[in-house]
């Protein structure tokens, strides 16, 4: 029997990795150290392939295989791991505030209505008002989309894992302290003082890439930081009937009458509860979406840290060290949705054991200007 192969690292993407790997037959062996403070864990569920870095661009067409991905697999990991997260599909309403964001939105509309199951609509100040009453009149408008997805991030990271477990994966629920290295391949991790033999290693870290393992050496690669964003949960009865955002500020439908209010973007801080003068900053971010919008209140509120790089797109790929050895990373803010196509396709890469060109985008050795 050959040795398993072990991810490091039990966020979405690794969550995702073992899913993939697990139904192609692989023996797999996923460490999860359940750290407080990753993006899974305090996150929208955002699934939505329309807009992020490269769109639009190179990645219009990776970000649409990765919905089509999650849409095609969400019922069997439902049925497979009991946990129900909540899929569903979404209106969202972006809002403009003056001409020049009138013209990005309009621009937006056509990438909507081209793809498949997906459209949009223009709305007008009066339209807005007559939509729901308690927008208030201060936006020239604003387009109405249908077709992304949200889940609830957390459940799906563990019905991601139970799935895989089911198809065969173990789980061991603790770090990896040491990788042991000969020549230029990993040979084992030490993980609870055991050391297990591992016929490939692939690390899956998110925001903590930099903290390293002991052992873990595996070249020059693109730095991955973390990018920290603050979120309130609110309960209200009637909510907005779609997601209603501007920018980073926004409002998300979660379930029945809970609410996420975001966001923020912070590369320093501490991660955990959310401090007053942000706390405030996110009520005036409400207030000024939906100004007649008041009968909510605060459930919850924390913060969580994303796994950017300098060029805010993934890395994936073989470390330029180990010949067994790969990297998947960097998901950023498009991580919920990036995650199914990275999984995908690093275990095809993983299966053939070839560089596969159409992931040469997200090198971990890539050039960054």
């Amino acid at each position: 029997m050959s040795d398993p192969i072990a991810i490091v690292g039990g966020g979405i993407c690794g969550a995702s990795l073992a899913y993939r790997l697990a139904g192609r037959g692989w023996d797999v062996l996923l460490f999860d150290d359940a750290r407080p403070g990753r993006a899974t864990g305090w996150n929208p569920g955002g699934i939505n392939p329309l807009h992020g870095p490269g769109f639009p661009g190179a990645m219009a067409p990776i970000y649409a295989e990765a919905y089509r991905l999650h849409a095609a697999q969400q019922a069997e990991v439902q049925a497979l791991s009991g946990i129900g997260f909540g899929w569903r599909v979404i209106d969202r309403l972006f809002l403009a505030s003056d001409g020049d964001e009138v013209a990005g939105l309009q621009a937006l509309a056509a990438p909507y209505q081209a793809l498949d199951g997906f459209s949009a609509r223009w709305m007008d100040r009066d339209e807005l008002i007559r939509w729901d009453a308690r927008m208030g009149s201060d936006w020239v408008g604003g387009l109405m989309t249908h077709g992304n997805a949200r889940v609830d991030s957390e459940r799906y990271r563990r019905a991601l894992i139970a799935a895989a477990v089911r198809k065969g994966a173990r789980l061991v629920e603790q770090s990896v302290e040491v990788v042991t290295v000969r020549g230029d391949k990993v040979v084992s991790v030490r993980s609870g003082g055991e050391d297990i033999a591992v016929a490939t290693l692939c690390m899956a870290v998110g925001a903590w890439a930099e903290e390293g393992v002991a052992g873990w050496y595996p070249g020059v690669t693109v730095p991955v930081h973390a990018l920290i964003g603050d979120l309130l949960l609110l309960r209200a009865d009637e909510g907005p009937r779609a997601d209603v955002g501007q920018g980073l500020t926004a409002i998300y439908q979660h379930q029945d009458d809970l609410y996420w209010l975001g966001g923020t973007e912070r590369t320093s801080g501490p991660l955990g509860p959310v401090d007053e003068a942000t706390r405030d900053a996110l009520v005036a971010g409400a207030a000024r979406l939906m100004p007649g919008w008041r009968s909510w209140q605060v459930v919850g509120q924390a913060s969580a840290a994303r796994p950017h790089t300098p060029d805010r797109l993934p890395i994936l790929g073989r470390t330029p060290a180990y010949a067994n050895s790969w990297v998947i990373n960097g998901g950023g803010g498009k991580g919920m949705l990036m995650s199914a196509w990275l999984a995908n396709r690093l275990a095809v890469t993983i299966e053939t054991n070839n560089d596969l060109t159409d992931i040469g985008l997200f090198s971990p050795v890539r050039a960054i200007e």
